[in-house]
């Protein structure tokens, strides 16, 4: 009776001391990361070695960047996994073996866009506290999530995730840093996507005021930043103010190339082509002359 109390008594609180206190392997937990990225084209065995490196990645701690790494990593695989299956037809999808219905319903089970939600939830939740002393890493998963709700369009997330990393950038590299400038483009367009017209002008107008300041006012990134402010504003209909920045661009390549050089055609016609939106026959047709012009005198160049 002693000997069956003691085996009662210890079997179960030796299996659940080794489970909860044993210590967790850096080293197995670095293997089935790095085995997990490695099997690129079979998602069903990354998804096994991710299981496992999340489960040890649990033993470093509820907080710890490597559980908030190896999370949301499983989540970007079972998102392109599942949009794969969305784009293939079933029969000719590797991902689903369509004769096989235990392991389809597994593998469909597994891209559930719940279960997919889940895991970025908890990889981002645990990402703002592992890494809030590395504000730029932060970003990027901030990113990320922001990515995943743009792709299933909802564009209310999309833009709460890309405004906390935008956030966290300016705070980290400072309000006219020239890194900012890509990610003000990007957010300039994807406002003007969401029509928030008014905020997209706001950033397009900062990255300008970035690369004038950074580039000066005639440097191929000002005319850039203006060419692409201009189709946002023919994309709107918004001829008159499109119209500023075209002739700008234009004025810019004339004096960093000169009159008469071949690099006008391009520039030159987005304003064409805002004239005559506008009516404005007249301009357009002078202008188109003289492009015209400049190409016949460049014939050993092959327009695309």
């Amino acid at each position: 009776m002693r000997w069956l109390t003691l085996a009662i008594v210890t079997v179960p609180a030796g299996w659940w001391a080794l489970e909860t206190f044993r210590p967790a392997s850096v080293a197995y937990w670095q293997a089935e990361i790095t085995a997990a990225r490695k099997a690129q084209f079979d998602f069903m065995s990354a998804e096994r070695h991710y299981r496992h490196a999340i489960a040890e990645a649990r033993h470093f701690g509820p907080q710890d960047a490597r559980l908030a790494d190896s999370l949301m990593e499983l989540a970007m695989r079972s998102q392109g996994a599942a949009d794969d299956l969305q784009a293939i037809p079933p029969r000719r999808n590797p991902l689903l073996a369509i004769h096989d219905n235990v392991k389809s319903s597994y593998l469909r089970s597994l891209i559930r866009e719940k279960r997919i939600n889940a895991l970025y939830m908890e990889g981002i939740r645990i990402a703002g506290q592992a890494y809030a002393g590395q504000p730029l890493v932060l970003a990027d998963k901030y990113d990320a999530v922001g990515r995943y709700f743009l792709s299933r369009k909802d564009f209310q997330r999309t833009g709460d995730y890309y405004q906390r990393a935008f956030a966290l950038r300016e705070k980290a590299l400072g309000a006219h840093s020239p890194q900012l400038i890509d990610y003000l483009e990007a957010m300039g367009h994807f406002s003007a996507g969401c029509k928030q017209y008014a905020q997209a002008e706001t950033y397009f107008r900062r990255m300008l005021s970035i690369e004038e300041k950074v580039y000066g006012p005639y440097s191929q990134q000002v005319q850039n930043g203006l060419s692409s402010m201009g189709r946002e504003y023919c994309d709107q209909q918004q001829y008159r103010k499109a119209l500023p920045c075209y002739l700008r661009a234009f004025a810019i390549d004339e004096r960093r190339f000169g009159r008469d050089n071949i690099r006008l055609y391009w520039s030159g016609y987005d304003v064409v082509n805002v004239y005559q939106q506008m009516g404005d026959f007249a301009h357009a047709g002078q202008l188109r002359a003289r492009l015209e012009g400049i190409r016949r005198r460049h014939p050993e160049f092959e327009l695309m």
